[in-house]
């Protein structure tokens, strides 16, 4: 949609804009980032699997971001809601290779990967995911929605240190309401927008706020 992309130009802010030592932080320490080998093999697994001679920039730079916000925090577990293509989930599976990746949506991609060496994905049921947020004692966890439309009803039993990163906010002027309704839940202290992806936060103390990071 390129009158979003138009206005997501307008309204993006570099890091030394930012009134939020969270997000400059995760600006400036994750997306900043150096290139790293893994993103070679993210690319790699784009030509092997989905069977493209070219990775075509817009293909690249998602997945890096992807990358990038998934490993600066590093989480345990990771959720996926709806079915991510092979580099996107390759992309989670190599920036947290000790964390264990639970998607409800197998696909026959995901054979490939683990024959390329990403083991670290677990198909589980819908209903299996409510029983794995419902451990109040568990620890924070990602969860990656591969659109703004996927099933919500986690959001019952987020704790405050759980982030979720959401694919195609802006695809669809539906997608684009979805990403609305999203960050106005009462559940959310707020929200970064990158365009490609974005990020819910549910910290207690944080100011209700919209973030629209350049990158």
């Amino acid at each position: 949609m390129f009158k979003s992309y138009l206005k997501y130009r307008r309204r993006r802010k570099g890091p030394f804009r930012i009134h939020s030592p969270f997000v400059f932080d995760f600006v400036t320490k994750a997306l900043r980032r150096a290139h790293n080998d893994d993103f070679e093999k993210l690319y790699s697994v784009y030509r092997v699997i989905d069977r493209h001679r070219f990775c075509t920039r817009h293909k690249r730079h998602k997945a890096r971001l992807i990358y990038k916000a998934a490993a600066y925090f590093d989480p345990e577990n990771i959720i996926v809601e709806g079915q991510m293509n092979a580099m996107n989930i390759a992309a989670l599976a190599l920036s947290c290779q000790q964390a264990q990746i639970y998607t409800t949506a197998w696909s026959d991609t995901y054979d490939e990967l683990e024959s390329m060496g990403v083991n670290n994905l677990k198909l589980i049921k819908a209903s299996d995911i409510d029983e794995l947020l419902k451990d109040e004692e568990r620890e924070p966890v990602l969860v990656f929605m591969a659109s703004p439309l996927c099933e919500t009803t986690f959001f019952d039993n987020i704790l405050p240190d759980d982030i979720v990163m959401i694919d195609n906010i802006h695809a669809t002027s539906d997608f684009e309401d979805g990403w609305e309704s999203l960050k106005s839940s009462d559940a959310v202290s707020f929200s970064i927008d990158l365009y490609h992806i974005s990020l819910l936060f549910f910290k207690q103390g944080f100011e209700k706020q919209e973030f629209i990071i350049k990158y």
